[in-house]
This record gives structure tokens, sequence and C-alpha cells, in this order.
């Protein structure tokens, strides 16, 4: 996908998930796609523990680049949409949390209900059970 900004384009690619827009006032907005879930279970499906930190780090750098704004791909119509540092916050510690746990937990169910004690007001729980199915060979035995 391109963005056009008033200085340049700049393509948003598969791994990095985010672009740097400026608008006329000078504010930073950041589209994520589906790198950024706000109220909604992240799809961890189909990751690995690399697939996971390459994920956290992409949100690290849309992070640091401060913006304003950050347009989530999935979204609780409930929840603000206003908190771009919350959004990506809330982003990254549901991934290192799914991630430790794939390290603990030695069933999808317990991972499952790990998952539901920390994050269990999260619309979509279908995605959580999902992932936690997906990534079952990853667990401890």
């Amino acid at each position: 996908m391109l963005f056009r900004t008033r200085r340049a384009s700049k393509a948003l690619d598969s791994r990095s998930r985010f672009a740097d827009c400026g608008d006329r006032e000078g504010r930073t907005r950041s589209k994520r796609g589906n790198g950024a879930y706000n109220g909604i279970h992240c799809w961890l499906a189909q990751t690995d523990h690399d697939k996971r930190l390459g994920w956290v780090a992409s949100v690290d750098k849309t992070a640091a680049l401060k913006p304003k704004i950050v347009v989530a791909g999935h979204k609780d119509p409930n929840t603000r949409g206003d908190d771009a540092t919350a959004i990506l916050d809330a982003t990254r510690t549901y991934i290192q949390d799914f991630d430790r746990l794939v390290t603990k937990c030695t069933t999808p169910a317990e991972l499952i209900d790990e998952m539901m004690k920390l994050h269990g007001e999260r619309g979509n729980p279908y995605t959580l059970w999902t992932a936690a199915y997906g990534v079952s060979q990853q667990l401890q035995r």
C-alpha cells in the first residue's frame, strides 16, 4: 500500500506494517492495518516466537514515531479510538503475554484460560481460541 503525504510516498510493507504520514498541521499519523488491535483479541494463530517478536518490534517502531492517531485494523466499536499510545501499548502487551504463556502452558485450553484472565475484556474470543489451537505444537509438553 502507498500513503501519499505532502512530501513523499512511503510504502507499507508486510514486515514493518506501519507508515509515517504527516499532515498539513505537522501531526503524525500511523496506519497500522492488522498491526494494531483495539479491544479485540489479536490474530496469532499462524505465528511462532520469532513472528511474535517481529510484530512487537513493528509496534515499537510505530510507537517511536509518537503518532497522534493509530488506525487499528480490528477494533471493538465500544472502545476509545483516540489514544494512540494506549492502542499500541495494549497490542504489545497482548502479544508479549501470549508469547510468554505459550512457553508455560501445556494445552490450548490452559492458554485460553490464562489469556482470558489477563485479557478477558477483549472482544472476539474466537480469535484467541483459534490462536491457542493454532500454536498448540509450540506449547510445553
